[in-house]
């Protein structure tokens, strides 16, 4: 009986994240077909509200990570097991950010966040020139070269995460209490918004093809989801500069001084460089996760809740900091 009554909730809030992802984008369509001074048409009322194009890669890659898992590590410490067996409020706040994204209201919430900046950016609008340094390569290495650029730029913006001006967001995705690969769908819309502004500029700008690009993001959700997993045995793949989960355990860990290490994604060849690197224990598990909770709440079942303290308290953050900066002059 309690089964069904879980099965039931899940069923209740995916029709809410489905309605309120049409509402989102018929809004938003309509607000750019005004913005674009065209009339408004009944077309608006066709647009469909799930995200196929993420469950078609997200969802059949999170699922083959999860068996691979299971294999690796057996039914005791599995996400099958966090995710199935009696999921605690951390594992029902994954589960909840994998229906916000195959729902679609996740994509339309980034949207909505970002202003749809994301979607408009033009490099001929600013007067750019992509570079065209890729045309010629063959596409196995302008994935390479992609793949070290961005793993460049993200420990950049990842660190840029842990300053005091983004934290507060960046929390979100701290906020999980054990590792399950769902982990790694736990981001801030808001957070999300500036991120892909930020990757697609940085991707862009310097010529990627779209071909390297697509390739390219089946190969680091692929990384992203097995490093939030626990398949701790891959941890001598460290020492050849990949992360692995039990590098990025560490980076997880509930002590302060554990958030500014392992900020490398894919490779922690940037942490080593740059000195922020921390080689992760014998034993992972040892190291607790988590954030303080004390302030806001992270997870509980009311998602949207939880979203909106979060991004009152990061502008609070934001008005505190500037406050502070005023009254030293």
């Amino acid at each position: 009986m309690q089964h069904v009554r879980v099965f039931t909730r899940w069923l209740i809030l995916a029709g809410i994240f489905l309605a309120a992802s049409y509402a989102c984008q018929v809004t938003f369509g309509g607000m750019t077909q005004l913005a674009n001074r065209e009339p408004l048409g009944f077309d608006l009322l066709w647009i469909d509200p799930f995200d196929w194009s993420s469950m078609k890669m997200m969802v059949p890659i999170c699922t083959i990570i999860m068996v691979l898992e299971l294999l690796l590590v057996g039914w005791r410490g599995s996400s099958f097991r966090r995710l199935f067996y009696a999921p605690d409020p951390s594992a029902r706040a994954d589960w909840a950010f994998l229906l916000l994204l195959v729902t679609g209201l996740y994509g339309a919430l980034i949207a909505i966040s970002g202003f749809a900046l994301f979607h408009y950016v033009e490099f001929a609008a600013f007067g750019w020139k992509g570079l065209t340094l890729f045309e010629t390569w063959p596409l196995w290495a302008v994935v390479a070269a992609l793949y070290l650029w961005r793993s460049f730029s993200s420990y950049w913006l990842h660190r840029l995460e842990h300053t005091r001006w983004l934290w507060p967001l960046h929390k979100t995705h701290h906020a999980a209490r054990d590792f399950t690969t769902l982990n790694y769908l736990r981001d801030h819309p808001l957070e999300l918004a500036w991120q892909t502004f930020a990757h697609a500029i940085f991707m862009s700008a310097l010529g990627f093809t779209a071909e390297s690009i697509a390739v390219f993001q089946v190969i680091v959700n692929t990384h992203q989801f097995i490093n939030h997993s626990n398949a701790y045995g891959l941890a001598p793949l460290e020492k050849l500069g990949i992360v692995t989960p039990a590098g990025h355990r560490v980076h997880h860990g509930i002590e302060e001084r554990l958030h500014n290490r392992n900020f490398g994604s894919s490779l922690n060849i940037w942490d080593r460089l740059f000195g922020t690197y921390e080689p992760p224990p014998k034993d992972p598990y040892q190291i607790a996760l988590g954030v303080d909770e004390k302030r806001v709440d992270y997870n509980i079942d009311n998602i949207a809740r939880a979203m909106w303290q979060q991004a009152l308290d990061w502008l609070a953050t934001i008005n505190a900091e500037c406050a502070r900066r005023l009254r030293n002059g």
